[in-house]
């Protein structure tokens, strides 16, 4: 989950390998909405909130398996 969520918000490596505005990734996208002398919170805010849905909606799916499989290494025997 965790590398899944890494993955997810990389944003060096898509705007390294992706620099054309037709094909960015979410979370360059999310980071195109803040202006260079300006911000508009409100709008980043919702931005942002859109972007984590998708993350939130997995994890409350699998949060039972991701418990499992975070404590499986972590008794003895």
């Amino acid at each position: 989950m965790l590398n899944a969520l890494f993955c997810w918000n990389d944003v060096l490596i898509s705007l390294l390998m992706m620099p054309s505005a037709e094909h960015r990734t979410l979370m360059v996208g999310v980071t195109a909405l803040r202006g260079q002398y300006s911000d508009d919170i409100p709008t980043f805010a919702s931005g942002v909130l859109i972007a984590a849905i998708p993350v939130l909606v997995v994890y409350l799916f699998l949060q039972r398996q991701i418990a499992d499989g975070v404590t499986a290494g972590s008794t003895k025997g």
